[in-house]
């Protein structure tokens, strides 16, 4: 039995390390995790979604590669390696396989179709289900949601936020939501754009195949950790 990547991954992990390798040096990295060079990141997505890494795990009929976790994985280690300041993990891995598992037919069209057109992105935040503090917590009531969420990452620039209550249910939240305040993150990996989010009677879509049952959350959460330990 072979374990190692296909021809085909190892192909798309040298598409991405060559660009990484001309779009992201040491000292661009650098600049930037001082303040300075604030167009990069947006200027590497773009690039990587070129390449189709948007696209990865969206299911064909959506728009999408239909690929599995093991090609996201293999393409997390080519943006670790390479430092790209840009989504995945939470955009691209968490966000479009919580739709796959539990959203309905038009939540799936509408925005895993929208993901593979990379029209959209999502910052995603999972911590009040993971391990929330005392002073931080999501509730959803009906089509609101209020609280604090803490550590949601690939947030900067997103249009949308995936996150979970206390039970492991999953509400999206738009970006620009009136009743929503975004407080920048500082966190060791300058990389990761991170924010903590305060929501105030938030318009929340559910998506409703989370609701019963925490088999939904642990997969998603699972994937993310994969991808992170890959990068």
């Amino acid at each position: 039995m072979y374990f190692g990547l296909s021809e085909e991954q190892e192909s798309f992990q040298e598409s991405l390390d060559k660009f990484l390798e001309d779009a992201v040096s040491l000292e661009l990295i650098q600049s930037y995790a001082h303040g300075e060079n604030k167009s990069l990141p947006t200027e590497v997505h773009n690039g990587l979604i070129e390449l189709g890494i948007n696209g990865l795990i969206v299911p064909e009929e959506f728009g999408g590669l239909g690929l599995d976790l093991l090609f996201a994985a293999a393409a997390s280690q080519s943006l670790g390696a390479g430092i790209a300041p840009a989504p995945f993990a939470g955009s691209y891995v968490m966000a479009p396989l919580a739709l796959v598992k539990a959203g309905s037919d038009t939540q799936k069209s509408e925005y895993l179709e929208a993901i593979g057109e990379a029209r959209i992105h999502f910052g995603v935040g999972v911590s009040e289900y993971i391990g929330a503090r005392e002073d931080a917590a999501i509730t959803f009531d009906g089509n609101k949601a209020n609280g604090r969420a803490l550590f949601v990452i690939d947030a900067s620039g997103a249009s949308h936020y995936l996150l979970t209550d206390k039970n492991g249910t999953f509400g999206i939240v738009q970006s620009d939501d009136p009743g929503l305040t975004k407080i920048p993150l500082t966190t060791v990996d300058k990389t990761c754009g991170a924010l903590e989010l305060l929501l105030k009677d938030c318009q929340v879509e559910i998506l409703e195949g989370s609701v019963e049952g925490e088999t939904v959350v642990r997969s998603v959460i699972d994937a993310g950790r994969i991808m992170i330990a890959a990068d």
